[in-house]
C-alpha cells in the first residue's frame, strides 16, 4: 500500500508484473495508469469518499469492478478493536515474543532468545555455535558455528577491551548452553591485575558451572602441553564424540610464551620438547577435527601476527572484528571494511562462505546475572 506509485516510490515493471490483484482508489491520471495499466485510468474518474476499483486482472480493463470500501465510525471502530483484543488474549500467550529492531540499544546477552528460549530437554550437539551478538538486522543472534572441521576456531580482534569482555562471556555462556555440563574449558586470561576486567572471566566461568582451568601466567607453557597431548591422544584414538574443549585466550598479546621464536630454526625430534608456540600452532591446526577449538582476542593485527603466522591465520575461519583502522583490517580479512564500522559495532567474517555479517556485541554481564542462564 502507498498513497502514490511516482517519483522515487516507483516499483519495477517485472515487480508490479507479479501483482494479480489490484486496488485503486482514486488518484491522478498517472498514478492509475502505474496501479492499473497505460490504457486503464478509470481510477481518476472516481469521486466519492472510499470509492475504489477492484482489480483482479493484472490492470487490465475487463477486471475493473467498482466498489465502495467500508465506513466505520469512531465509536463502532473502537469497540470491534477492542473485542478483537479480547478474542486474541486466550491464545497471546503460544506467540513469539515480538522481535523490534533498534540499532542504538546495545545487546543484551541475558535477552538473547538462544540464551532464554533453549529448550531444557536439548541434547548437546557435536558441533559449537558462539553466539557474539545482536545484528544490524531483524534475525536471530550472530553466530560462529565450530563445527569439528579443519579451521573451526574463532578470531577476535579489537582495541575495546569492554566489547572484547562482552564477547569472551559470550562465548562461555554459549559453551555452557550448546556443549553442555561436559563441554571443558580452558581459559587463560591476560587481563592485568589493575584493569576493571580482572578476573570477570573466571568468575563467570565459574558462576556458569563450567568445568575451567584457568593457569596463572607461570603455569600456562603447562596448560598449552597439556591441551597438545589431548588432541594427539584423540587424534591417535580416531573418535570423534568426545566432548567439545575449548581454549578461549583473553589478550593474546600478553602471553609472550606463545608468541612465535623467529630464531628458531630447528626441526628434528631430538632438539628438545617442542615449545609451547609450536604446540599452539598445532592445536590450531588438528584440534577441531577432534572437538578441541580456540577462540583468542587480539587488540591489534602487529601483536596477533607476533604469536600467529601467516599459515597459522588460515586455521582461523571465523573472525570477529570490531573498529580498526583499513590497514588492520586489510590484513585480517583483506577489506577495508572494518575501518568503516561504529564504536559500538563489529562484523563476522567467515572464510569459508566468503561472508561478512555486521553485528552488536553483547554487552558485559556480571557473574551473578550468568545465574540466570544456566537455569533458563
Amino acid at each position: 500500500g502507498s498513497q502514490t506509485l511516482g517519483g522515487s516510490y516507483a516499483l519495477p515493471r517485472t515487480t508490479m508484473g507479479q501483482m494479480g490483484v489490484r486496488i485503486a482508489l482514486q488518484c491522478n491520471e498517472a498514478d492509475a495508469a502505474l496501479i492499473l495499466s497505460d490504457d486503464n485510468t478509470a481510477a481518476r474518474l472516481l469521486s466519492r469518499p472510499g470509492e475504489a476499483i477492484y482489480n483482479d486482472a493484472g490492470g487490465l480493463i475487463e477486471g475493473n469492478s467498482p466498489f465502495q470500501v467500508v465506513w466505520l465510525n469512531d465509536v463502532e471502530r473502537e469497540s470491534r478493536i477492542k473485542r478483537l483484543a479480547q478474542r486474541a488474549a486466550p491464545t497471546a500467550s503460544s506467540r513469539p515474543a515480538m522481535v523490534v529492531f533498534d540499532g542504538t540499544s546495545k545487546a543484551d546477552m541475558l535477552a538473547c532468545r538462544a540464551f532464554r528460549e533453549r529448550p531444557r530437554s536439548a541434547a548437546p550437539t557435536l558441533a559449537l555455535p558462539l553466539h557474539l551478538g545482536e545484528p544490524v538486522a531483524i534475525r536471530e543472534a550472530t553466530v560462529a558455528l565450530l563445527r569439528r572441521q579443519s579451521g573451526a576456531n574463532l578470531l577476535m580482534v579489537g582495541q575495546s577491551e569492554r566489547m572484547a569482555l562482552g564477547l569472551c562471556t559470550a562465548v562461555l555462556a554459549s559453551l555452557r548452553v550448546c556443549a553442555g555440563a561436559g563441554a571443558r574449558l580452558t581459559l587463560l586470561d591476560g587481563a592485568p591485575a589493575d584493569s576493571p576486567e580482572a578476573g570477570k572471566l573466571p568468575e563467570a566461568a565459574a558462576a556458569l558451572g563450567l568445568s575451567v582451568s584457568a593457569p596463572g601466567y607461570r603455569e600456562v607453557d603447562d596448560a598449552i602441553r597439556s591441551l597438545g597431548e589431548l588432541v594427539a591422544q584423540r587424534t591417535e584414538s580416531g573418535r570423534s564424540d568426545e566432548p567439545p574443549v575449548l581454549l578461549l585466550v583473553h589478550g593474546l598479546q600478553r602471553f609472550r610464551s606463545l608468541r612465535r621464536d623467529e630464531d628458531d630454526y630447528s626441526f628434528s625430534a631430538g632438539d628438545g620438547p617442542p615449545k609451547p608456540d609450536r604446540i599452539f600452532a598445532a592445536i590450531l591446526r588438528d584440534g577441531p577435527a577432534v572437538g578441541v577449538h580456540v577462540a583468542v582476542w587480539a587488540d591489534t593485527a602487529a601483536s596477533l601476527q607476533r604469536s600467529v603466522d601467516r599459515g597459522s591465520m588460515r586455521e582461523f575461519d571465523l573472525r570477529a572484528l570490531m573498529q580498526m583502522g583499513a590497514n588492520d583490517s586489510s590484513t585480517l580479512i583483506d577489506s577495508p571494511v572494518a575501518s568503516r564500522l561504529g564504536a559500538e559495532r563489529a562484523l563476522l567474517f567467515s572464510e569459508e562462505r566468503g561472508t561478512i555479517e555486521r553485528f552488536r556485541p553483547f554487552e558485559p554481564v556480571e557473574a551473578a546475572a550468568l545465574a540466570a542462564i544456566v537455569s533458563a
